[in-house]
C-alpha cells in the first residue's frame, strides 16, 4: 500500500485507531514548554481525564473522542492533517528528534494538501486520457519521479549551503 494511501486512511479513520495522538500531543506540550493541566484548562476537559488520555502507559490511555482531539488541536494550533503525519513519521523513530519530525511533517502536509484534487484535475485535462486509463501501479511510478526530485532538489539546496559556507568561511562574498 503506498504512503500517500496510508496516511489518507490514517487520516479517515475514527481518531481513536491512530494510537501517535497522545504521544504527539504531549511531545508537542514538552516543545512549548507547557503543562497538561494548561492544556486541560484551555480545552475544558477535566484535568483527570487528561491525565487518562495522555497517560505515558499507553495500555492504560483512554480513546481520545472527537471533540477533545479537535479542543486539543486546536489550543496547540495545529492541524490534523500535520498531526497525522507526524504521528505516522514518529513511528520511524529518527535520531533526529520530534522538531525534525514536524518539520518533515509539515513539508509534507504542505505537499500532500490538495494534491488528490489536483491529480484528478490534471488527468481529466490530459487529452485522449480517460478515467479508465488509470492503473493503481501508475502511483508507484509517479512516486519514484517524486522521490527522484526531491532528492535532486534536497542535494541542490544541500550544495548551495555548502557554497555559501565555503564562501563565508574564505571570506569571499562574491563566490570566486
Amino acid at each position: 500500500m503506498s504512503v500517500a494511501l496510508q496516511i489518507f486512511e490514517a487520516a479517515t479513520e475514527a481518531p481513536t485507531t491512530v494510537a501517535g495522538y497522545p504521544d504527539y500531543i504531549v511531545a508537542k506540550l514538552k516543545l512549548a514548554n507547557r503543562s497538561q493541566r494548561w492544556l486541560a484548562d484551555e480545552t475544558g476537559i477535566s484535568r483527570s481525564r487528561m491525565q487518562r488520555l495522555l497517560c505515558g502507559d499507553p495500555a492504560q490511555r483512554k480513546p481520545l473522542r472527537l471533540q477533545e482531539k479537535q479542543a486539543i488541536f486546536q489550543a496547540l494550533s495545529v492541524d490534523e492533517y500535520t498531526a497525522t503525519l507526524v504521528t505516522e513519521l514518529m513511528g520511524f523513530n529518527t535520531e533526529e528528534g520530534f522538531e525534525a519530525t514536524v518539520a518533515i511533517a509539515s513539508m509534507l502536509s504542505s505537499l500532500f494538501r490538495g494534491l488528490p484534487g489536483q491529480v484528478f484535475t490534471a488527468i481529466q485535462h490530459i487529452e485522449g486520457f480517460e478515467h479508465h486509463d488509470v492503473r493503481e501501479e501508475y502511483g508507484l511510478v509517479l512516486k519514484e519521479a517524486v522521490l527522484r526530485t526531491i532528492k535532486t532538489n534536497f542535494q541542490e539546496i544541500a550544495s548551495r549551503r555548502g557554497l555559501r559556507l565555503d564562501q563565508l568561511l574564505t571570506g569571499d562574498r562574491h563566490g570566486r
